[in-house]
């Protein structure tokens, strides 16, 4: 194993960290806003997992850069469709969490942004790792779907479950 295969596996453990502990933000999330606000205890529980998110987005992109950097990846090639489309998850990302922070976005749509850029890093990790090439417009329509899926699963979800 060379230092390439290290930082690809390192950069695989970091979106599964992360599409891991997206899904329990999100479910968190929800759950703690049922009553339309986030008590002490919900929101200590939710720093960690956010936490974590931040500790997974640090590392892949680190991981990606260093793979970029080195171009001994092939599939982390600056021009590729796959270095292109994770670079672009990792700004939804980014964003979203500043714009979270900032109060910018509606709490409804935000988790959306992120777990729909989560999935679709580890969707596209998952494809990547069995060989699979993808054109650049499937990464984008794949989140796309993915960013409309979560919207409507947490638009459903606060709309049944939030006590009026």
């Amino acid at each position: 194993m060379n230092h390439i295969d290290i930082i690809q596996t390192l950069f695989s453990v970091f979106v599964s960290l992360g599409v891991g502990a997206s899904t329990i933000a999100v479910s968190q999330f929800l759950f703690a806003m049922r009553d339309k606000q986030v008590d002490p205890s919900e929101r200590s529980m939710l720093g960690v997992v956010y936490f974590i998110l931040r500790i997974a987005m640090g590392g892949i992109l680190a991981t990606a850069l260093l793979l970029t950097a080195l171009n001994g990846a092939p599939f982390m090639h600056p021009l590729g469709a796959f270095a292109i489309a994770t670079f672009a998850m990792l700004a939804i990302l980014y964003g979203n969490a500043i714009a979270m922070t900032m109060h910018w976005i509606p709490l409804r749509i935000a988790p959306a942004f992120q777990a729909g850029a989560w999935y679709t890093l580890g969707i596209s990790n998952a494809v990547r790792a069995a060989g699979v090439a993808m054109p650049p417009i499937t990464y984008a329509i794949m989140y796309v779907v993915l960013f409309v899926v979560f919207l409507t699963a947490i638009t459903f979800f606060m709309k049944r479950f939030m006590k009026a």
